[in-house]
């Protein structure tokens, strides 16, 4: 079994279980002070290390900090994101932009990107942009990859594979028996081949994602997962209980 650790929030892990932690895919943002100090992997040694990309969308701290303002679809989204608009050259150049800065740690530090919301882009532009990335930062970086399902086999590359939200998921008929189907027919085959080229295959529920997780459950065997499934109610701000440092305790 491997592992998942994905952490947005800026507190570092008490360092032995850091240390020791193995076999594990460890997901940091990229304003964490660990990948801000070049801190990464001395803190995750053992451990396969990812910054978190989302090309879609801009980081609203950041936004105001830009000396102009790149165009966007919208300027909140449902999770409070601003989403940028793509298909313009100042979007575009805004999210490569925004990437290179986030992997900036270096090979050295970073295994690779977890890549956020491919759903939400044609395939051509994930192509495009894990490509104008590399060559931004001179490294081909490891993927781990979030949704976009049909997109997985066209990557280079790929080292982990996240089955998270499927509620998004469009079915062909509007029945009850729609999305377990759909992650049959869909979800499984990708995870399939995922598995098959030696990615790893990681699953988070949420509390509010019942459903959804059922249709998961109904949809695609358990073996296909290698990681012990992370639930949240653990909120993704908070270490896992083994990993809070001594002034958590």
């Amino acid at each position: 079994m491997t592992g998942l650790v994905v952490y947005y929030g800026t507190t570092s892990p008490d360092a032995e279980w850091a240390v020791a932690l193995s076999d594990t895919d460890v997901v940091l943002q990229p304003y964490h002070p660990i990948l801000m100090e070049r801190a990464y992997r001395r803190t995750f040694p053992g451990a396969s290390r990812f910054v978190y990309l989302n090309p879609t969308t801009i980081d609203p701290w950041r936004l105001q900090r830009r000396r102009s303002r790149p165009p966007l679809l919208v300027d909140r989204d449902e999770w409070g994101l601003p989403r940028l608009n793509l298909e313009s050259a100042a979007g575009w150049d805004c999210a490569i932009e925004e990437a290179a800065v986030a992997a900036g740690a270096g090979q050295e530090e970073l295994h690779g990107i977890f890549l956020d919301d491919v759903d939400r882009m044609p395939d051509h532009q994930v192509r495009r942009f894990i490509t104008e990335l590399s060559d931004r930062l001179g490294w081909m970086p490891r993927l781990f990859v979030n949704r976009g399902f049909a997109l997985w086999a066209t990557l280079p590359d790929i080292d982990a594979v996240l089955i998270e939200d499927v509620r998004g998921a469009q079915t062909r008929q509007p029945d009850a028996e729609g999305p377990a189907r759909w992650v049959r027919e869909v979800v499984a085959p990708a995870v399939i081949a995922a598995r098959a080229r030696g990615a790893r295959v990681h699953r988070i529920d949420y509390a509010d994602t019942a459903c959804a997780g059922t249709a998961v459950d109904e949809g695609l065997p358990p073996e296909l997962i290698e990681s012990e499934w992370m639930d949240a109610p653990r909120l993704l701000h908070a270490w896992p209980s083994g990993a809070r440092g001594h002034e958590d305790r």
